[in-house]
């Protein structure tokens, strides 16, 4: 690489790429392309000791940090899994909750036209057995009408008949009364000529 246009490299390729590199750069001096150039200034162990060390540590603190990154995101992702199912749990009650909510509606509603459907059928049958009664009333006031029609006619007709037998009797007494006056009279006639002769 060359000084200004650092590399971006895979950790692994990195490490290789820093094993091949002379004088024991650092990552940090690789990356700035501090290696590539024939002029840089030669550095001294104890100086490239220190600035080692201070990567390493930077890229412990790196590594601990990607780490805590790590499990920060791991801890969130877990909270909202977490809330996630707590949601779903709590979207399960509430579909469970109004599920049976609709099914006592349903009930409740069914119940109530199952009774008005009761009360509709009694009332029916109660007006069938008014109309029934009320039929059987009428029938029984048309054979009271006509047994007194026909009692009534009985009683004219026998009423009839004898006024009938009392004018053939009063007939009959008129007849014989007449018959026995004119037998009297018949007889005094004839007494009168007998005496009349002597």
């Amino acid at each position: 690489p060359e000084k200004g246009f650092p590399l971006r490299c895979p950790p692994r390729q990195m490490v290789r790429t820093i094993e091949a590199k002379a004088q024991g750069k650092t990552r940090l001096a690789i990356c700035r392309g501090e290696t590539s150039s024939m002029y840089s200034p030669p550095q001294r162990p104890q100086e490239q000791q220190q600035q080692q060390q201070v990567e390493e540590e930077r890229l412990l603190k790196e590594q601990l940090r990607q780490k805590e990154e790590e499990k920060k995101q791991l801890l969130i992702k877990k909270k909202q899994e977490q809330a996630e199912a707590k949601r779903l749990l709590m979207e399960k009650k509430k579909q469970q909750l109004l599920r049976k909510k609709q099914e006592k509606e349903e009930e409740e509603l069914r119940r109530v036209l199952e009774q008005q459907k009761q009360e509709q059928e009694e009332k029916e049958r109660q007006q069938q057995l008014l109309l029934q009664q009320q039929q059987k009333e009428r029938e029984r006031l048309e054979q009271e009408q006509l047994e007194q029609e026909r009692v009534e006619k009985e009683r004219l007709e026998k009423e009839r008949k004898e006024r009938e037998r009392l004018e053939q009797e009063r007939k009959e007494r008129e007849r014989l009364e007449k018959e026995r006056l004119e037998k009297e009279r018949l007889e005094k006639e004839r007494k009168e000529r007998e005496r009349l002769e002597r």
